[in-house]
């Protein structure tokens, strides 16, 4: 299934800083760290359990890295890592020139 994620026990609580913040960057670093790599689904109720909390800031997360372009979020289906075409990376380092 998942490989072992960079944390996994409960996240600090830090008055600062929101549930949903911390899951963000939770998701996020295991993202840029290939965690979620092999996986066709992230897995959301992993990830609540894994840092203790409920689902929704974990969904807020997700929504939050789709609108980033991290992910792909499929109706109905669940939320995967994007996939980009190898005209998309193409394109991308075009517009860096």
């Amino acid at each position: 299934m998942m490989n072992t994620t960079r944390k996994e026990q409960s996240l600090p609580r830090n008055t600062s800083t929101t549930a949903g913040s911390r899951v963000y960057e939770y998701v996020k670093d295991n993202l840029l760290e290939d965690a979620y790599r092999n996986l066709e689904r992230i897995p959301i109720e992993k990830i609540a359990k894994e840092l203790g909390v409920s689902r929704q800031p974990v969904m807020d997360a997700i929504k939050r890295l789709s609108a980033e372009g991290f992910i792909e979020i499929i109706p109905q289906v669940g939320s995967r890592l994007r996939q980009y075409s190898s005209r998309d990376v193409l394109d991308f380092f075009n517009f860096l020139r």
